[in-house]
């Protein structure tokens, strides 16, 4: 199960799978080495659980990211559909500079499922290369996955027709802003 999910007693079969939930609540309580710890053992007697590798991998991720980048590489080996590893690893390569490879790798988690935030980050790393149509449509893909955030991805569009002179699809971006947010300055400047 993945951050967020609730758990019942039938989840937690084995004395492994405990123990990482264990792991799970540390890492949520900032008691990363003790999780740490836990993990490791883990991929001693689980060395197949893909969950191990990936929580593994967010706690190195912030201080060691070529660990961590292994880690989810190895969660992903033994679990291919994992798009949130796949979502890790191009963060990490944004971090990096490395744009070419956060672009794969938020592409191969979009050919897993479709995971809005990967389409809106794979729309921040296209613009910032200057490859303006292909944020276009990677915000546009955001929208129609994402439609309660629309606003996040109407925000980057109604910016990016501005600064190429598309004014009115700019306006129509804008007044989608202010729709959910009124007082929103930049769709109010555009608008």
């Amino acid at each position: 199960k993945m951050q967020g999910e609730n758990f019942t007693g039938e989840d937690f079969s084995s004395s492994n799978e405990l123990k990482l939930f264990r792991a799970i609540t540390l890492i949520h309580n900032s008691k990363n080495e003790n999780a740490l710890q836990i993990l490791n053992e883990l991929s001693n007697s689980d060395p197949n659980n893909p969950y191990v590798y990936y929580y593994s991998g967010i706690i190195k991720e912030s201080s060691q990211s070529s660990d961590a980048v292994n880690f989810f590489q190895r969660a992903i080996q033994l679990k291919p559909d994992f798009a949130e590893a796949y979502i890790k690893i191009g963060a990490i390569y944004e971090k990096t500079g490395e744009q070419e490879k956060a672009i794969e790798s938020y592409k191969n988690a979009l050919k897993v499922r479709s995971f809005p935030e990967a389409h809106y980050n794979l729309g921040l790393i296209y613009e910032r290369i200057g490859k303006i149509e292909d944020a276009i449509e990677s915000y546009k893909n955001y929208i129609s996955t994402k439609p309660d955030y629309a606003h996040r991805g109407y925000s980057r569009l109604s910016f990016l027709y501005r600064t190429s002179g598309r004014f009115k699809e700019a306006m129509d971006s804008a007044l989608k802003v202010l729709e959910k947010f009124p007082d929103d300055i930049d769709a109010n400047y555009t608008y």
